[in-house]
């Protein structure tokens, strides 16, 4: 789906990617910006570090950022966490520095502050500052989810658990993990306990039923409620207890498929282009607790049977049951008129669902939104801010993005040489939108960007051979 505005404004919004939940903790990349957390820490430095969050408040950034400092340099951990973040993120007019970020991340989190505990580990894990490494990941993760303030902290050492990622994988730890997240209200952390206890996809080992079983996901009556809907018992009197109740709905279910599997038939079905079968096993897998069967129904009905507007039914419904990707494809619908008739307003608001729950696509459509002026008002600061940080952390869609809006926030200085280096940085990431976009500019010699169309006409064709419409229409038009 390809909008252009005019020839001024040459960006195609992208395609949804879908994110596995194993990586969910550490692709977000939204630093931890969270304060005020209680911490075993001097109270030397807090006065500074008020004063500079009453200045960050005020958007006073190199003003916050120098009271940050003072502060971090006398040992309060929060604001060496923050001082970190200011490196991460290149604010207060700092240069990015992803190692001196790590340095202050590190100080702080060896003094217990979880939220730096955090941030380290998503260092280590993606390689960030540091040499990547998995198990320094999991050490950190822990230690932020014993001190039990940080529900991601607690859901992210359980999904290493069940994974086996920086560890050996353990689950009944994880089921230990999530059953503590899960107390304290973190709606994954349920759905993980549900998938872990309902479908008995690790064996039935007593002591793991029985952390299952003791955590308190919801009512008793309820959770049995619909452990016997699972397993077509609903409306049957019972004088067993929850526990019992719960086990032997497994021991019912021993022969009966997962939803997982029931998916897995769903994806063979979609492969052999079966819409009776996509139909069956999809909705199947949904009944069952599956979060995505539904946008996959959808994704079938608009890519194989060219049905958007049976494809919108379904992702509403997918949306509304929480997938991040169907709400993301719903505001592609509501963008483009697609399924359903156009509306701005809507567009954004599911944009922001999806990229709230961290969809990196959904905040890249929004930095579209503001940068071009849809449904919004045009702003390119804001723009910068929803993609900055999936523009450092190697995104090459949103590295493009990212230029651009340098570029324009720029123009009036005529100090291109950042926004050209993340243009740049996007082409030699393989970025569709990112080459079509360089290719343009050399074309047409736009400030910052010397005129080269022998180069330039390389890079058009190059990103037509990635299946860029935009850069094959210009081909044509040009009889190139």
């Amino acid at each position: 789906m390809i909008k252009v505005i005019d020839k001024d404004i040459i960006m195609a919004r992208m395609l949804f990617f879908s994110v596995h939940i194993r990586r969910m903790m550490f692709t977000g990349l939204f630093f931890l910006m969270v304060g005020l957390l209680v911490s075993c820490q001097s109270s030397k430095g807090k006065k500074e570090f008020q004063q500079g969050l009453e200045e960050e408040k005020a958007e006073n950034y190199e003003l916050a950022l120098s009271y940050f400092r003072i502060a971090a340099e006398q040992g309060y951990a929060q604001a060496q966490n923050f001082l970190g973040n200011y490196y991460r993120e290149g604010l207060g007019g700092l240069t990015p520095d992803a190692k001196e970020a790590v340095k202050w991340y590190r100080k702080a989190a060896e003094q217990g502050y979880s939220p730096a505990q955090m941030n380290l580990a998503r260092c280590y894990y993606n390689g960030i500052g540091v040499s990547q490494d998995i198990a320094a990941t999991f050490a950190w993760n822990l230690k932020a989810a014993k001190q039990g303030d940080l529900l991601e902290a607690m859901r992210g050492v359980a999904i290493l658990y069940e994974n086996g990622e920086g560890t050996e994988r353990d689950v009944k730890k994880a089921i230990k993990w999530y059953r503590k997240a899960a107390k304290q209200g973190d709606q994954i952390s349920k759905e993980r306990l549900e998938y872990l206890s309902a479908y008995d996809s690790y064996g039935t080992d007593d002591e793991v039923l029985a952390e299952v079983d003791s955590a308190v996901v919801e009512p008793a009556e309820k959770r049995r409620e619909h452990l016997e809907v699972a397993s077509g018992t609903s409306g049957q009197s019972t004088t067993t207890s929850p526990t019992n109740t719960s086990r032997d709905t497994r021991k019912n279910r021993a022969g009966q498929q997962s939803a997982e599997a029931i998916y897995q038939k769903g994806l063979e079905a979609y492969k052999a282009h079966n819409l009776e079968g996509v139909r069956k096993y999809f909705i199947s897998a949904s009944e069952k607790g599956h979060k995505e069967a539904l946008t996959k129904l959808a994704e079938y009905y608009y890519e194989v049977e060219k049905e958007p507007t049976k494809a919108f039914e379904w992702w509403f419904k997918a949306a509304k049951q929480g997938s991040a990707e169907a709400q993301f494809s719903l505001g592609e619908c509501y963008l483009d008129g697609d399924g359903v008739k156009e509306n701005l307003q809507e567009a954004l608001k599911w944009y922001r669902k999806a990229a709230d729950q961290g969809h990196e696509y959904a905040r890249i459509s929004l930095a579209l939104c503001y940068f071009l002026g849809w449904g919004v008002d045009q702003d390119y600061v804001k723009a910068a801010d929803y993609v900055r940080a999936l523009a450092k952390a190697g995104n090459a869609d949103a590295q493009c993005v990212y230029g651009r809006c340098l570029y324009m926030m720029n123009a009036k200085t005529r100090n291109y040489a950042e926004a050209v280096k993340w243009i740049q940085k996007s082409v030699e990431n393989e970025s569709p939108s990112g080459t079509y976009f360089y290719g343009i500019v050399l074309y047409e010699g736009l400030d910052g960007f010397p005129q080269d169309r022998q180069k330039a006409v390389e890079l058009i064709r190059k990103a037509a051979r990635m299946d860029f419409e935009e850069a094959q229409k210009w081909l044509d038009e040009h009889n190139m």
